[in-house]
């Protein structure tokens, strides 16, 4: 996971569903964990992405972020 630059240290840790566009906020942490309290399955999927980025104390976004996918 690409963080914010050198001089930033990471504020928190946002996560997201998706992986480009639009993507939907699910919450955000200032540790290692973050509790989704519910995922629902949208229309037809089969499966769906969730997206973790970095957060500099300055408000900048990592450019990429971990990912892992959800199989319904």
């Amino acid at each position: 996971m690409d963080s914010p630059s050198p001089d930033d240290t990471v504020h928190h840790y946002e996560i997201h569903r998706g992986t480009t566009g639009p993507l939907t906020r699910l919450g955000a942490t200032p540790g290692t964990v973050h509790y989704v309290a519910q995922l629902d399955k949208e229309n037809d999927a089969t499966a769906t992405t969730l997206t973790v980025t970095s957060v500099g104390v300055d408000g900048t976004h990592s450019t990429t972020g971990a990912t892992t996918t959800v199989n319904w």
